[in-house]
């Protein structure tokens, strides 16, 4: 009796049988050891069975061939214009035979046959590179990552992802005329696609811009195209090709307030203060910067997604808009302003040529109603804070309504001090 250890004969058949095409059945037992005598055959020995679809997959097909079936589009996608998700990889790119700490060399690989006669060992000192330049070797034989160029953020836009915001120029000369001066602002890029009847679903984008030289003159326009920077040209020369021009209140704010509604979208606007800023959707933020307005209120109400209707509701209520004189001109009548700022004195800002004597009983004659079509923008109602019932509250505003504007007046008389000596 011999004991014949199993370990070592099964992983030796396994080889064997994965190179042939053979399947290993292994008995039930469990042992490393097995009693074995000469005269007779051991029941225990594992059984060999051909398999007729082994390992032949990957020499029936080339490598070009595997990766299409990862790379590849159905006929059906292809038709409904799909695209590959996956791209080709070398997955060999960059690798170097023998290349780590060992320094193994393998001849005919990264050793010539006859320098080493066909033995596999360590490699040479001729043959060895330094670890500084190995590291450097497989660097350069990496893959470059590709990366996007690094925008300020006045030109990357309103996020680093989206094209809303950009800048992208001037649109392109017509004829003689250049649109010095000019500047263009990305306000949506779509993915747009439409059915064909050979290629399938065919994909575009669409760019909506405006574009204005910040004096009053501006315009908006829309293009469509297969890739973004067409569409984008396209929009900015067709918005150059429709330019409005709108007149400002002291180059600064609107004439007065209006109200306008495009489909769902509605707009009111209300005309502010110098230094009271653009307080109104980034959309129309970017519309009064083209068109040169720096103070304003504007409140959108309905749908304020649809970029398209909120700047055609906004650009209707500018042309609407009139002048104090072209007011004056078309009502016969004397325009006169009250500002809180001048503690509402009235001011007359314009006068017509000939004005006319007499005033209709039921003729509307205030801008609210003439300009705001009887629409009323929606406020939400103050409430009281409950604290306002407590006597201490009412103290406290006492003390505040004899102490108020008092650093003020201290700095005014010290200013006065200072200029008098």
């Amino acid at each position: 009796m011999t004991a014949v250890r199993l370990g070592n004969v099964y992983r030796l058949l396994r080889t064997w049988g994965s190179c042939k095409g053979l399947t290993i059945i292994y008995p039930q037992s469990s042992s490393l050891f097995l009693p074995c005598d000469q005269s007779h055959s051991c029941t225990a020995f594992p059984r060999v069975t051909p398999v007729r679809h082994g390992s032949q997959f990957f020499k029936r097909l080339s490598g070009v061939e595997v990766w299409s079936g990862q790379t590849g589009v159905s006929n059906s996608g292809k038709k409904k214009g799909r695209r590959p998700t996956r791209k080709l990889e070398n997955l060999n790119y960059g690798q170097r035979p023998g290349d780590g700490k060992a320094n193994i060399g393998w001849p005919g690989l990264n050793v010539p046959l006859h320098d080493y006669a066909a033995k596999i060992g360590p490699l040479a000192e001729s043959h060895k590179l330094p670890p500084k330049q190995r590291g450097a070797q497989q660097r350069d034989t990496r893959k470059k990552r590709r990366f996007k160029p690094r925008l300020s953020p006045m030109e990357r836009g309103w996020t680093s992802k989206s094209f809303g915001g950009r800048s992208v120029g001037p649109p392109d000369p017509v004829s003689d005329y250049v649109f010095e001066g000019f500047d263009t602002k990305i306000l949506e890029v779509n993915v747009v696609s439409h059915m064909t009847n050979s290629l399938g679903r065919k994909r575009g984008f669409r760019a909506f811009v405006v574009t204005g030289n910040k004096q009053g003159l501006a315009g908006y326009g829309i293009g469509q195209s297969g890739t973004i920077n067409n569409a984008v040209r396209k929009a900015k020369n067709i918005a150059g090709q429709h330019l409005m021009y709108f007149e400002r209140y002291k180059d600064h704010t609107v004439y007065h307030n209006f109200h306008t509604k495009h489909h769902k979208t509605a707009v009111y606007v209300r005309r502010a203060p110098q230094g009271y800023g653009l307080k109104c959707h980034r959309i129309i933020q970017e519309i009064c910067k083209m068109i040169g307005i720096k103070d304003i209120y504007a409140k959108i109400e309905g749908r304020t997604k649809n970029k398209i209707t909120i700047t055609t509701s906004f650009f209707r209520g500018l042309q609407k808009m009139e002048t104090y004189q072209e007011l004056a001109d078309r009502l016969k009548l004397h325009v006169v302003e009250f500002r809180k700022e001048r503690q509402y004195f009235p001011e007359v800002v314009a006068s017509p040529a000939k004005a006319r004597q007499t005033v209709g009983p039921d003729e509307l004659l205030d801008f609210e109603t003439m300009y705001m079509d009887g629409r009323v923008r929606y406020t939400r109602r103050s409430v009281t804070p409950f604290y306002a019932k407590f006597d201490a509250y009412h103290r406290k505003k006492r003390v505040h309504f004899i102490n108020r504007n008092q650093p003020a007046a201290q700095l005014a008389r010290l200013v006065e001090e200072q200029l008098g000596a």
